[in-house]
């Protein structure tokens, strides 16, 4: 953690020690309101009743509530690496894989209803609600 230097040298001939500090206060204010706010988005997104999962265009799973392993049988490491069709039975592939670029190509909102594929390849009802989210920068160009 960078807080500062220390380094020797010579002034007006005399060897010195130079100290140069930095004052962090308002950078750890900073970092503990972003925890903070990351541990309260983590409660919401855990608390609710729904499955819930983001990936990226490039179909990366990036997150998910604590509801999607228990409702698919599926661990968190393996969800991590699984594509977002892999959560619905092969024949639902092609109608979800439409859904999932039309709410990222033409940002569509949609309600798609389908069967979760679980683990043990049993099958669950479900209703999905898609929405893309802005990219960082779509969102700081705003």
């Amino acid at each position: 953690m960078d807080r500062g230097d220390l380094t020797g040298a010579i002034i007006d001939g005399d060897r010195r020690l130079l100290a140069v500090l930095r004052d962090v206060t308002e950078r750890k204010r900073r970092e503990q309101e972003l925890r903070d706010e990351r541990a309260f988005v983590d409660s919401v997104i855990d608390g609710l009743p729904d499955l819930l999962y983001t990936f990226d265009r490039e179909g990366n799973v990036l997150r998910w509530n604590d509801r999607v392993p228990e409702a698919t049988g599926y661990r968190a490491e393996e969800i991590g690496e699984m594509d977002p069709l892999e959560f619905f039975p092969e024949d639902e592939h092609p109608r979800i894989a439409a859904a999932i670029a039309a709410v990222i190509h033409e940002r569509e909102r949609l309600t798609v209803e389908s069967r979760v594929r679980r683990e043990a390849e049993r099958r669950s009802p479900t209703s999905s609600r898609a929405r893309r989210s802005p990219t960082r920068a779509e969102r700081s160009s705003a």
